[in-house]
């Protein structure tokens, strides 16, 4: 075990198991540091059951003297990353080893996997997996077998199996917008207003332009009433322009423009059930 700590070098990886979860640290240099170089550094120093830990005489002491040697110092790459949502059962069989440390670079690509779920908030789960694996199929599907007047179909039937009331409004001729469906929860006092987008590849910051003129002029025109107004971009593209992610970010008072790809409204239609598409 010490011939492992004293071999990582700047740059590796460093897994520690908690109880349900586990962190990942990265070695920041290859320097192997005493407690007196770093005495003011430990100051508020912890053990692993609370209790406050001092230097004294170069050795650590939280009620006994124990003698660590060295520190290594690390960078934080994500902390309490869930084992049950995150961890392929792999990984958490070999998380209970009871060494000091072991090496598992034979793990390497399910830790990067399970980091990697958890940056995008996707669990491995079941269902996610279900989701992962079809939600790009579905939106192939989509792009095959549709168009941009089914895409605005099948988003109201999304909003009406919601339990919303929708609407499509006629198309402005001139400068005031576009907002293709309007999804009313009136039992919750909101208004949804979508932009739908056929695209393949990217969408661009016209959609966002569209969807925020039309909800100004609705309320230039006095419909700004007890109703919460959401602006939503829906596009069966990839992913959308930095610009557009820009324009979205920061588009009015309101908190935004929320956009939808292709692969999440995928994901929607799967969440929802797929039983209402025969009627497309």
């Amino acid at each position: 075990s010490l011939k492992r700590f004293l071999e990582m070098e700047q740059g590796d990886r460093v897994i520690i198991p908690i109880w349900g979860a586990f962190h990942i640290y990265e070695i920041q240099d290859n320097s192997r540091l005493n407690p007196i170089q770093i005495e003011d550094e430990l100051k508020g120093l912890k053990s692993w059951d609370g209790n406050g830990a001092v230097i004294q005489e170069g050795y650590i002491n939280d009620g006994s003297v124990v003698d660590l040697g060295f520190f290594r110092r690390v960078r934080v790459i994500a902390t309490a990353i869930s084992r049950n949502d995150y961890a392929a059962a792999a990984l958490t069989s070999r998380l209970k080893v009871r060494q000091t440390n072991v090496e598992i670079t034979d793990f390497k690509e399910s830790i990067e996997n399970a980091y990697d779920h958890y940056k995008r908030k996707r669990p491995i789960n079941l269902r996610s997996q279900l989701l992962e694996k079809c939600t790009s199929v579905m939106r192939e599907t989509i792009l095959d077998i549709s168009s941009p007047d089914k895409l605005e179909n099948l988003i109201n039937l999304y909003f009406e199996q919601c339990g919303a009331n929708t609407d499509k409004p006629k198309k402005n001729s001139d400068n005031e917008g576009d907002a293709d469906i309007i999804a009313t929860f009136e039992s919750l006092k909101l208004i949804v207003y979508v932009q739908a987008k056929f695209h393949d590849h990217e969408t661009n910051a016209w959609a966002v332009d569209q969807i925020q003129q039309y909800v100004d002029s609705e309320i230039a025109n006095g419909n700004d009433d007890e109703y919460t107004r959401m602006l939503w971009v829906i596009s069966t593209a990839e992913k959308f322009s930095n610009d557009c992610q820009k324009k979205a970010k920061h588009s009015g008072s309101r908190k935004g423009v929320r956009l939808i790809d292709g692969i999440e409204f995928s994901q929607m239609l799967l969440d929802k059930g797929i039983e209402y598409l025969e009627m497309l």
